[in-house]
């Protein structure tokens, strides 16, 4: 009972340091430096100061031996709050920790990917990261501009990139902020591409690819007769490899999208173009690429140039 009272009392008040910064804190709110800890924290962590040798001690005084969806929350924000602004001028020993951060903040990221792939019932923890993600306060995504952000709307797009070609043609374009979890490894990336993305998805962060289409580009128009021919004629083979190759596929199209084939126009012109827009944001690459034809989805057109007479005569 002595002891117990004891422990009771050493845990009421703040008297243990920690690595980050010079104030005391309750033991229950500090880590103790396990392998499973620092694998996903790193070496920036609140550890306690000095570590405790004994197994039964460090479990009395109630250190933290595991670390929790909203632990990680709590840690990735203070990162954030401790660290000078990122429009300073940084140092060498200062851009190291924020590099280390961002690789840091992934690894928490594919930490939450595997627990919520593994628990059957996780919405209620899904739902929970997602409405901390979008408080203006939740600063814990790292950009490539060296700035960090949340889900805010205040901050705008927030994306992570799933294709670096896209990605340069929007380089320097305003309202739209790219993830950057530093330099991964070919295993890093494909986690990053998978379970991580699955995760972002949930969480109301989309891949960039998923947020810009192609628009037209096109000049003069022809008759359209001839293409209109060929495409109802080939439709219903294409439905029927559709059908055969990608079973999952044709029974969404014709559950979605199918009724849109009734409103197909079909528009043929003399040079066409396209380039690449962000949706719901007045902005777009500053190249334009040269095609062959070009499905516009938001008005369900195929738009397609007229081909030279020497090419009709070789069937193309």
């Amino acid at each position: 009972m002595v002891e117990s009272s004891f422990l009771k009392c050493i845990r009421s008040f703040k008297w243990v340091a920690s690595i980050m910064d010079e104030d005391l804190h309750n033991a229950t709110d500090l880590f103790f430096d396990f392998e499973n800890v620092r694998s996903l924290l790193g070496s920036v962590a609140p550890y306690a100061v000095p570590q405790v040798s004994s197994y039964s001690l460090r479990k009395d005084i109630g250190f933290k031996t595991e670390v929790s969806h909203s632990d990680a929350l709590v840690v990735l924000k203070s990162w954030i709050t401790s660290q000078v602004p990122f429009n300073t001028r940084l140092s060498p020993s200062t851009y190291c920790l924020l590099f280390s951060c961002s690789i840091q903040v992934f690894r928490v990221f594919v930490r939450w990917a595997n627990d919520l792939n593994l628990e059957t019932d996780n919405m209620n923890d899904i739902l929970y990261l997602k409405e901390s993600l979008h408080k203006s306060e939740t600063t814990i995504l790292p950009t490539s501009v060296d700035k960090w952000v949340s889900l805010h709307p205040s901050f705008g797009l927030v994306c992570w990139v799933d294709d670096d070609e896209l990605k340069q043609q929007f380089e320097g374009s305003g309202g739209v902020h790219f993830i950057q979890f530093g330099d991964l490894s070919s295993e890093d990336k494909r986690m990053l591409h998978g379970r991580v993305a699955a995760l972002m998805k949930n969480l109301g962060i989309p891949a960039f690819s998923k947020v810009i289409y192609r628009e037209a580009i096109f000049y003069g128009t022809a008759d359209n007769r001839e293409k209109v021919a060929l495409i109802c004629w080939l439709l219903p083979y294409m439905q029927r490899y559709i059908y055969k190759m990608h079973r999952d596929t044709y029974m969404n199209f014709q559950k979605n999208e199918a009724v849109k084939l009734s409103t197909l126009q079909v528009v043929v012109v003399d040079k066409l173009f396209y380039k690449y827009v962000l949706r719901g944001l007045d902005s777009s690459s500053k190249r334009r690429f040269e095609c062959q034809c070009l499905l516009q989805v938001s008005i369900y057109r195929s738009i397609l140039p007229v081909l030279p007479a020497h090419q009709h005569s070789k069937g193309h």
